[in-house]
């Protein structure tokens, strides 16, 4: 029985040659029947893996094409150039390639030799669309946090080029980098409908084992590698975790005198040079996907997992939690630091998946009206959660100033210990300071995330808050829901005991959390305005509130 799969590999830089030896496994275990692969996705070094296998890469004469590169060492320079923070002379020129926002890599170099390696693997294909199977190459959009997938009609190296576009070491500026740094295991790419098994088969990941050691950190240049390491694993642990450990494939990275590295340039070439870790890979795959084949066609037998698997399991999950652990106490950090007053906090939900007719996400919308106090504001932090939804597919956060202007910023999606719920954490690449005029900042967040707001269709009852954490006061809090005006809502204070009455699902009350009494609103002329076409417009409105007061709202169906 041939069992129907779809493929996401996870990016890893220099660990690509890692996946050659399995992709040679894959097509074997094509060529035996046992499982068709009917769509694949990949970011960074994964999207490479990816386009190779949907263009039916001759991994052999790949193979022996990179090994030739390694004596190429002008050009490899040129793409991967060794950066020396350990002189003055190395710092210096560090120093130099970011103030002239020059990158250390060449992206045009990388182009060439991809180019020169997908004509040694004889592929032919040249858009991701006259790939042999659909293709989904991510990369990431850094101005509105969100993932990007390549079209059909699109270059295939351009893509790749995209998707690799490491921050600082490929670019310095611009929307489109490294596909790795919002979701380096794009199994969202594959899901319909957020269903993890489609028409087109389960979603396996192929990935790699985490390491179990990480070396001190030694200098700034190392301290921002960490710090994005840390950023990709922690979104990687989450989708690994989504699909579940029977269906994701873990690569070894450590063998004889060889560990895998993302950033070690020798380890990739020490693998295409030694035939010994390309079988033990290619035989662990294929071993792997056969017993999954087994288990698929026969899903009443029970398999037994030895101890030591478990034990390498739960080592694996006290790495994972450990790195989201450090970021989530970066984020509280920020969160407890406190310079600014609300003018305005709003949060804007649009109901789409009460729709009748082509229901889609839910959209929250967060619009906070600042001002700084005298001291200079570095970061923002918000908590997002999709306790329904399972998942915030996409994430956009901007700050702009009464002038209009957008205040550049990185952001990072943090998972916490419980897993229904993000921490946002958004770095400024400039400080917001403090001026003798009293100048008014106003921050925009967007989500999208599944069916959040179902509950009130089906179960008859749901809830809304904003509690006030980022701010020591704010004028006023709103809280506006649009609905399909078919569906009427009553509106009521959220308190504890309409929560337990309602058999609603609340958090429990944080300490100093004070519930504010809200007023409907919904008949304000501005808020009709914004409404959407066909729904209808139901607010909540609370003025003079302090830090930590929470503004509520249970809705109820008529």
């Amino acid at each position: 029985m041939t069992i129907a799969v779809q493929l996401a590999f996870q990016g890893g830089g220099a660990r690509l040659s890692a996946f050659f030896p399995a992709i040679m496994a894959l097509q074997e275990l094509e060529r035996a029947g046992v499982i068709a692969v009917k769509r694949v996705s990949g970011a960074s070094a994964g999207a490479i893996a990816a386009a190779l296998f949907a263009g039916r890469a001759n991994i052999p004469a790949l193979i022996e094409f990179c090994k030739g590169l390694e004596a190429k060492k002008d050009l490899m320079n040129q793409v991967f150039p060794k950066i020396d923070y350990s002189t003055m002379g190395g710092k210096a020129g560090i120093a130099m390639n970011v103030a002239r926002h020059k990158p250390f890599g060449d992206e045009a170099a990388l182009a060439k030799i991809l180019g020169d390696a997908f004509s040694a693997a004889r592929i032919s294909a040249t858009t991701i669309g006259s790939l042999s199977i659909p293709c989904y190459i991510t990369s990431a959009n850094l101005v509105h946090h969100q993932a990007n997938v390549a079209s059909n009609d699109k270059q295939i190296i351009q893509c790749l080029i995209e998707s690799a576009a490491l921050p600082f070491f490929f670019r310095m500026a611009g929307e489109t980098f490294d596909g790795g740094v919002l979701d380096n295991l794009p199994i969202d790419a594959l899901r319909i409908d957020s269903k993890l098994e489609t028409e087109f088969g389960e979603i396996v990941a192929v990935g790699f084992r985490q390491s179990s050691y990480a070396e001190p950190v030694t200098s700034p240049y190392r301290l921002g590698l960490r710090l994005l390491e840390s950023s990709i694993n922690a979104r990687t642990a989450y989708s690994k975790a989504l699909l579940g450990e029977d269906r994701v494939v873990e690569l070894p990275i450590t063998f004889d005198q060889v560990t895998l590295s993302t950033f070690d340039l020798n380890s990739f070439f020490a693998v295409c040079k030694s035939t010994s870790i390309q079988s033990q890979i290619e035989v662990g795959v294929s071993n792997w996907f056969k017993a999954y084949s087994e288990k698929r066609a026969n899903p009443e037998k029970i398999t037994v997992v030895a101890d030591s698997a478990i034990n390498e399991a739960h080592d694996h999950a006290k790495i994972v939690a450990s790195q989201s652990a450090k970021l989530r106490q970066l984020a509280s950090i920020y969160h407890g630091r406190s310079n600014v007053r609300f003018a305005t906090t709003l949060l804007e939900v649009t109901a789409n998946s009460l729709k009748s007719v082509n229901p889609g996400e839910d959209r929250f919308d967060y619009q906070d009206d600042f001002y700084i106090g005298d001291e200079p504001v570095f970061s923002h932090v918000t908590r997002l959660f999709a306790s329904n939804s399972g998942h915030v597919s996409q994430n956009q956060l901007l700050v702009y100033d009464d002038q209009g202007e957008e205040i550049p910023s990185v952001t990072f999606s943090v998972p916490d210990d419980v897993g229904d719920h993000n921490w946002i954490l958004a770095l400024f690449g400039k400080p917001i300071m403090p001026t003798a005029e009293r100048r008014k900042y106003t921050l925009l967040s967007k989500q999208h995330s599944g069916n959040s707001m179902r509950p009130i269709v089906e179960k008859g009852h749901d809830y809304l808050a904003i509690q006030l954490s980022q701010a020591e006061s704010a004028d006023c809090a709103e809280i506006r829901l649009f609905v399909p005006e078919e569906i009427e809502l009553i509106m009521q204070n959220g308190t504890q005991e309409l929560l337990a009455a309602c058999k609603i699902v609340e958090e429990k009350v944080e300490e100093g959390e004070k519930l504010v009494v809200g007023k409907d609103c919904s008949n304000d002329p501005a808020v009709k305005r914004s409404c959407p076409p066909d729904f209808r417009a139901y607010v909540w409105r609370a003025e003079g509130l302090a830090r930590g007061d929470v503004l509520r709202v249970v809705y109820s169906k008529k």
